[in-house]
């Protein structure tokens, strides 16, 4: 383990899909943190990998909700990384509606409404792809 990765990390980041159908069978290291504060989640999400979210989240389905030591989500995540096609798919599918409605907030928000929910620090996923594009 280097840095605090695990194997389930490394092939997250590289986007190993048989290696994280694998190790995520043994549900293996998918909620321990890296000296770095990410989960192998967080990797994916901000590779891009939209095929390596999936298999995590079907071995760990609470894994969406997991934030890394920057209070960001995976939506956080793949925003900030520039990651669209995962974005759009985390704003098209039903189920990760609670990464963009925080919980303890009863009304709802929407992207399309131009609604934008900051984690803890004040940043919300429009701000990041905002910097991201030199918007800001």
């Amino acid at each position: 383990m280097r840095k605090g990765r695990t194997p389930l990390h490394c092939a997250a980041s590289i986007g190993y899909l048989e290696g994280v159908r694998f190790l995520g069978r043994r549900l293996v290291d998918s909620h321990r943190k890296d000296h770095y504060g990410n989960f192998p989640i967080h990797y994916a999400s901000s590779k891009g990998h939209v095929d390596i979210v999936k298999a995590l989240l079907r071995h760990c389905p609470d894994s969406k909700e997991l934030r890394n030591s920057s209070d960001q989500n995976i939506l956080h995540v793949a925003a900030r990384c520039g990651e669209d096609n995962l974005v759009k798919y985390f704003l098209k599918t039903v189920e990760f509606q609670s990464l963009i409605k925080p919980k303890r907030q009863q009304r709802k928000y929407s992207f399309a409404l131009g609604k934008d929910v900051p984690s803890s620090r004040g940043c919300g996923p429009f701000h990041f792809g905002y910097q991201l594009k030199g918007l800001e």
